[in-house]
């Protein structure tokens, strides 16, 4: 409504002259609001096209831009970048030589119906909406519109290993993760506090080592982490199944009153009883402890077979021996 009414009252001011947009900001993104009443403003150039972006994230961002599409290039490149998989669901329209989203390949793919892309993310499903539309015409109405919070959230101080960093999203995070690495069978332990956001970069990262990068049961388990951290909560996951275990913890938390969460002892994944299905795995709650290091663990995969004497061939023979006994007696 605020965006509609606003707009009207700029068309008098722009209407059948070239080289304007309305430009107009109202997002929320890691915790930082935007918030700019819409003005109209002249493009670079009279090829320019308007555009209106509008965009939710979980965990990440939430709102919506109009403007010129030089302009609102240079805000959605600034956005998307902030997290590794937000930017590889856009990598296809990245000029190679700005480092920039390339706006006129964006326009090619401009949206004009009433529903938003959808894309699976580490932190869940991200809608997108975007409509490329010519100067000095105005855009009443967006079919797709995200309302962002009022305010801007409140920075806090969060550990990061031994030292504290001022994060804006105005909660705090730790991931856990262990793993075994596939040329030895030696255990990896990881160990990272941080903010939010960051972790989930992190959890980016982590998924594409090469050790466990064809682990679909990892796979599976690190998305959702990255689910439980944008809603504020903490999970773990423990899968023993010979050299595709795993572990990993997260939790992202309001630190009110200097709280910190205590962090579960890494299992150690090298010593294993063999099981019949070298897929099975299991979910448990490990016993916690205070630690903020990186550390990591060369321990080798261990199997133990136990040896079962043929008790059934041995029993017989003794039942026959008595038998023979008691007629001979």
């Amino acid at each position: 409504m605020r965006f509609l009414l606003v707009t009207l009252v700029l068309f008098n001011t722009f209407n059948n002259l070239k080289g304007l947009c309305v430009d107009s900001n109202n997002y929320y993104l890691l915790g930082n609001l935007t918030n700019t009443s819409p003005t109209s403003t002249k493009c670079k150039s009279d090829s320019d096209q308007c555009v209106y972006i509008a965009l939710n994230v979980p965990g990440m961002v939430m709102g919506s831009m109009s403007g010129c599409q030089d302009n609102i290039g240079d805000t959605f490149t600034n956005i998307v970048t902030q997290r590794m998989d937000i930017k590889d669901n856009f990598q296809m329209f990245f000029d190679n030589i700005t480092n920039k989203i390339d706006m006129n390949q964006i326009c090619k793919f401009s949206m004009s119906g009433d529903a938003p892309a959808i894309v699976n993310t580490l932190t869940g499903r991200m809608e997108y909406f975007i409509h490329c539309y010519s100067q000095a015409t105005l855009y009443i109405n967006p079919p797709v519109v995200y309302n962002p919070p009022s305010k801007s959230a409140n920075p806090t101080k969060c550990n990061a290993g031994q030292d504290q960093v001022t994060c804006t999203e105005g909660y705090c995070g730790v991931f856990e993760v262990a793993y075994l690495k596939q040329d030895d069978l030696s255990q990896v332990n990881k160990l990272y506090q941080s903010c939010p956001n960051q972790l989930i970069n992190t959890i980016y990262l982590t998924s594409h080592i090469k050790d466990i990068v064809q682990n679909g049961g990892f796979q599976t388990s690190i998305y959702h982490m990255g689910s439980v951290c944008a809603n504020k909560s903490y999970d773990n996951a423990l899968s023993k199944a010979q050299n595709l275990s795993y572990f990993m913890y997260i939790n992202c938390y309001t630190n009110y009153n200097g709280y910190t969460p205590s962090i579960p002892q890494i299992p150690d994944l090298t010593s294993q009883q063999p099981t019949p299905n070298s897929d099975e795995s299991t979910t448990t709650t490990m016993p916690s402890k205070s630690s903020s290091s990186i550390g990591t663990t060369t321990q080798k995969l261990t199997t133990t077979t136990k040896y079962s004497a043929p008790t059934a061939n041995l029993s017989f023979s003794l039942f026959i021996l008595l038998v023979i006994s008691f007629f001979l007696a």
